[in-house]
Protein backbone atom coordinates (compact mmCIF):
# COMPACT_ATOMS: atom_id res chain seq x y z
CA UNK A 1 0.00 0.00 0.00
CA UNK A 2 1.33 3.36 -1.00
CA UNK A 3 1.00 6.27 1.26
CA UNK A 4 0.01 9.57 -0.18
CA UNK A 5 2.46 11.90 1.38
CA UNK A 6 2.09 15.56 0.94
CA UNK A 7 4.98 17.82 1.56
CA UNK A 8 4.46 20.66 3.93
CA UNK A 9 4.69 23.50 1.36
CA UNK A 10 5.02 21.58 -1.90
CA UNK A 11 2.43 23.36 -4.01
CA UNK A 12 2.47 26.58 -2.05
CA UNK A 13 6.09 27.45 -2.78
CA UNK A 14 5.52 27.41 -6.53
CA UNK A 15 2.55 29.76 -6.19
CA UNK A 16 4.52 32.11 -3.93
CA UNK A 17 7.47 32.14 -6.36
CA UNK A 18 5.19 32.97 -9.31
CA UNK A 19 3.53 35.77 -7.31
CA UNK A 20 6.94 37.21 -6.33
CA UNK A 21 8.15 36.96 -9.92
CA UNK A 22 5.09 38.90 -11.11
CA UNK A 23 5.58 41.49 -8.38
CA UNK A 24 9.24 42.04 -9.31
CA UNK A 25 8.36 42.24 -13.02
CA UNK A 26 5.65 44.84 -12.31
CA UNK A 27 8.09 46.88 -10.20
CA UNK A 28 10.73 46.92 -12.95
CA UNK A 29 8.09 47.79 -15.54
CA UNK A 30 6.89 50.79 -13.51
CA UNK A 31 10.46 52.00 -12.90
CA UNK A 32 11.21 51.72 -16.61
CA UNK A 33 8.08 53.68 -17.47
CA UNK A 34 8.90 56.46 -14.98
CA UNK A 35 12.49 56.68 -16.25
CA UNK A 36 11.38 56.81 -19.89
CA UNK A 37 8.81 59.50 -19.08
CA UNK A 38 11.45 61.65 -17.36
CA UNK A 39 13.83 61.27 -20.30
CA UNK A 40 11.05 62.19 -22.73
CA UNK A 41 10.23 65.35 -20.78
CA UNK A 42 13.90 66.32 -20.74
CA UNK A 43 14.23 65.69 -24.47
CA UNK A 44 11.17 67.85 -25.19
CA UNK A 45 12.64 70.73 -23.15
CA UNK A 46 15.92 70.41 -25.07
CA UNK A 47 14.06 70.40 -28.37
CA UNK A 48 12.13 73.54 -27.45
CA UNK A 49 15.32 75.33 -26.37
CA UNK A 50 17.16 74.34 -29.56
CA UNK A 51 14.27 75.45 -31.77
CA UNK A 52 14.11 78.81 -29.97
CA UNK A 53 17.88 79.28 -30.23
CA UNK A 54 17.97 78.51 -33.94
CA UNK A 55 15.02 80.84 -34.56
CA UNK A 56 16.92 83.63 -32.77
CA UNK A 57 20.05 82.77 -34.74
CA UNK A 58 18.12 83.05 -38.01
CA UNK A 59 16.75 86.45 -37.01
CA UNK A 60 20.27 87.59 -36.06
CA UNK A 61 21.68 86.50 -39.41
CA UNK A 62 18.88 88.26 -41.25
CA UNK A 63 19.44 91.46 -39.25
CA UNK A 64 23.17 91.40 -39.93
CA UNK A 65 22.41 90.94 -43.61
CA UNK A 66 19.99 93.88 -43.61
CA UNK A 67 22.42 96.13 -41.77
CA UNK A 68 25.33 95.18 -44.05
CA UNK A 69 23.36 95.99 -47.20
CA UNK A 70 22.42 99.39 -45.75
CA UNK A 71 18.68 98.76 -45.76
CA UNK A 72 17.17 100.49 -42.79
CA UNK A 73 14.31 98.03 -42.41
CA UNK A 74 13.09 99.82 -39.34
CA UNK A 75 12.38 103.03 -37.56
CA UNK A 76 15.64 104.90 -37.20
CA UNK A 77 16.48 107.37 -34.52
CA UNK A 78 20.10 108.48 -34.36
CA UNK A 79 22.35 105.51 -33.72
CA UNK A 80 19.44 103.14 -33.03
CA UNK A 81 17.09 101.39 -35.40
CA UNK A 82 14.10 99.24 -34.52
CA UNK A 83 13.50 96.21 -36.72
CA UNK A 84 10.23 94.32 -36.71
CA UNK A 85 10.94 90.58 -36.70
CA UNK A 86 9.27 87.30 -35.78
CA UNK A 87 10.98 87.62 -32.38
CA UNK A 88 9.38 91.04 -31.81
CA UNK A 89 10.87 94.50 -32.21
CA UNK A 90 14.66 94.36 -32.06
CA UNK A 91 16.64 97.51 -31.26
CA UNK A 92 19.88 97.61 -33.25
CA UNK A 93 22.51 100.06 -32.05
CA UNK A 94 24.99 101.15 -34.69
CA UNK A 95 28.06 103.25 -34.00
CA UNK A 96 30.06 103.75 -37.18
CA UNK A 97 30.46 100.18 -38.42
CA UNK A 98 29.97 98.57 -35.01
CA UNK A 99 26.54 96.97 -34.54
CA UNK A 100 25.03 95.45 -31.41
CA UNK A 101 21.62 93.94 -30.60
CA UNK A 102 19.90 91.30 -28.47
CA UNK A 103 17.32 88.78 -29.62
CA UNK A 104 15.15 86.98 -27.06
CA UNK A 105 15.51 83.19 -27.02
CA UNK A 106 13.10 82.60 -24.15
CA UNK A 107 11.92 84.50 -21.07
CA UNK A 108 15.28 84.17 -19.33
CA UNK A 109 17.87 84.27 -22.13
CA UNK A 110 18.87 86.49 -25.03
CA UNK A 111 21.24 86.07 -27.95
CA UNK A 112 23.65 89.01 -27.84
CA UNK A 113 25.37 89.89 -31.10
CA UNK A 114 28.12 92.44 -31.64
CA UNK A 115 29.75 92.83 -35.03
CA UNK A 116 31.71 95.11 -37.32
CA UNK A 117 29.64 95.41 -40.47
CA UNK A 118 30.88 96.47 -43.89
CA UNK A 119 29.10 96.04 -47.21
CA UNK A 120 31.32 93.15 -48.24
CA UNK A 121 32.31 91.72 -44.86
CA UNK A 122 30.81 91.04 -41.43
CA UNK A 123 33.19 90.43 -38.51
CA UNK A 124 31.32 88.97 -35.56
CA UNK A 125 32.89 90.07 -32.30
CA UNK A 126 30.38 88.53 -29.88
CA UNK A 127 27.75 85.84 -30.41
CA UNK A 128 26.71 84.80 -26.94
CA UNK A 129 23.69 83.56 -24.99
CA UNK A 130 23.06 85.68 -21.91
Amino acid sequence: MKLNRRTFLGGGIASIMVALLLLVTAAFASLTYISANNKMTSAQKSETYCNNYYAAETVASDLLSLVSTGKSGGHTGGTKAVYETDAGNIVVTKADKYVTFKIPINKKQDLKVEANVNKDKIDIMTWVVE
